[in-house]
């Protein structure tokens, strides 16, 4: 009976999918003249963000189909992902759809250390507070070039990733990482804004991109 068989050079994951391809080979089935093309196929229970940038190497029983992935995250593994042949481009007139193929999830992370900062204080009219920081690193971000962005989560805090003294702002700051994940700077400023009256002040600085994040607490006051 006629069959859909498809096989991968490597294994599918996250990391890969985009320009990854598929070579699918009919069993006891041809393709119509002219036929395959990009929409002859459905991806079956394919990840958001996955679709078929073209289709190559065409036979009359074989074809390579050729995956673009725009990077939406996923973190759960998907065990049942299938590519169904339309029959409007086999011969015999019905749908084929094929075995199914693993499509590893990975699991993006920023990680913060410290993940609180406390004692930001200043006394009254003395403002800002001395800057106090905490370090980033990451593990399998989404492929780079790309950024990450700082923001606090209230305005009574400001934030630098330039110095202790210098670069602060309300944000959110905008932080570079290269293809591997590294960033263009991995420690982050946060100071007590200047002028504020008598009281205490908390804040999470959240660092945002690359299919993760995170955040540190910060606590202060001025007195």
């Amino acid at each position: 009976s006629p069959a859909i068989g498809v096989s991968t050079l490597s294994t599918l994951t996250e990391t890969n999918l985009n320009g990854s391809f598929i070579d699918v080979s009919l069993l006891n089935e041809t393709f119509v003249s002219g036929q395959p093309t990009v929409s002859s196929f459905v991806l079956n229970n394919a990840p958001a963000g996955v679709s078929i940038s073209n289709v190559s190497n065409i036979t009359s029983t074989s074809a390579t189909v050729n995956l673009a992935y725009d990077n939406t995250d996923f973190d759960n593994t998907v065990n049942n992902f299938s590519i169904k042949a339309l029959a409007s481009s086999l011969t015999g007139g019905n749908d084929l759809t094929s075995g199914s193929l693993t499509i590893t999830a990975v699991n993006e992370s920023i990680i913060n250390s410290p993940i609180s900062l406390t004692d930001v204080n200043y006394v009254v009219g003395n403002g800002p507070s001395t800057a106090k920081f905490f370090t980033i690193s990451s593990s399998n971000l989404k492929t780079g070039p790309s950024n990450v962005s700082v923001a606090t989560s209230s305005p009574d805090f400001e934030i630098s990733t330039t110095s202790a003294t210098d670069g602060f702002g309300d944000g959110p700051l905008v932080l570079p990482y290269t293809i591997n994940g590294a960033f263009s700077s991995n420690t982050i400023w946060v100071r007590l804004k200047a002028g504020l009256a008598l009281a205490s002040y908390t804040s999470n600085i959240t660092i945002t991109g690359g299919g993760a994040s995170s955040s540190t607490a910060v606590s202060g006051s001025v007195t």
